[in-house]
């Protein structure tokens, strides 16, 4: 690029000049966006390569603008043509974004020597991984439930989940154990979430009960008085009842005799461990 003089001569004549101006023509770029992928709350490389499109020659040391989410960061190209410039995913959900209308964009605003050029490609955000697990937990038969709890991993402190822990139904020792799980919330950010949900069991453990007979007596060749006892431990609910006897015999030399006690309703006695 410049201006010249070029100058004719003849023999006999006058020389003549004129000068004239040649211009350089910046050459085509072409800008190529790769793919970009990253996990939620985490951060994704964007990528471009800057090349001569006639030939492919990557051109280093060129500004590269990419845009993201309305935000733009800048990158230098190395001595392949590749711009690269790390960014934060805060702020996007879990998802596929396609251009034009999301994913990334970049540009090249041309200078002297390579003319203007841009591109876009898409954007992936993968789904955090997280969990939830609960606390295995207990109780003695006829208590009521303690609270449960249990512990969250993987979750962004922004996104404030909560878990609400529940067991399976029932109340018998035989039944147990139950399996305790849990409830995320709020629903509208666990899409950005590959969540594990854990379970823990919930035992119920028999309740300690007691049946004592009452020591009782008679005279020889009398009949045998009516047998009572004491029942403790059993739940009121329950309606446990004791039906009291004797071993056989009608001697004073046999005697004492054992008095013992038969419990109902048969059903219910499982939850109690009874003496």
């Amino acid at each position: 690029a410049g201006t010249y003089t070029i100058t004719a001569s003849a023999p006999g004549h006058t020389n003549a000049a004129t000068s004239y101006t040649v211009n350089s023509v910046a050459a085509a770029s072409t800008l190529t966006v790769s793919p970009a992928n990253g996990t939620y709350g985490g951060t994704a490389n964007l990528t471009a390569t800057l090349t001569q499109t006639s030939g492919g020659a990557g051109v280093s040391g060129k500004s590269v603008s990419f845009t993201l989410n309305s935000s733009t960061f800048t990158a230098t190209t190395d001595s392949s043509g590749v711009a690269t410039v790390l960014v934060n995913l805060a702020g996007i959900n879990a998802g596929t974004y396609n251009p034009p209308t999301n994913g990334v964009s970049a540009s090249f605003a041309g200078d002297s020597g390579f003319q203007a050029s841009s591109g876009s490609n898409s954007l992936t955000v993968n789904q955090k991984a997280a969990s939830v697990t609960p606390n295995a937990a207990s109780k003695t038969y006829g208590d009521a439930d303690p609270t449960f709890s249990g512990s969250l991993s993987g979750f962004l402190t922004g996104d404030n989940v909560t878990a609400s822990y529940s067991r399976t139904a029932g109340e018998t020792v035989a039944g147990s154990p139950y399996t305790i799980s849990a409830t995320l919330s709020p629903a509208g950010v666990l899409g950005n979430y590959a969540i594990t949900y854990n379970t823990a069991a919930f035992t119920i453990n028999p309740k300690t009960a007691s049946v004592t007979p009452d020591a009782a007596s008679k005279t020889y060749g009398d009949a045998d008085p009516t047998f009572t006892g004491t029942l403790t431990g059993f739940l009121t609910a329950d309606g446990v009842t004791a039906t009291y006897a004797r071993t056989a015999g009608e001697t004073v030399g046999g005697s004492p005799y054992t008095i013992s006690a038969t419990l109902s309703p048969t059903g219910v006695l499982g939850n109690y461990s009874i003496t």
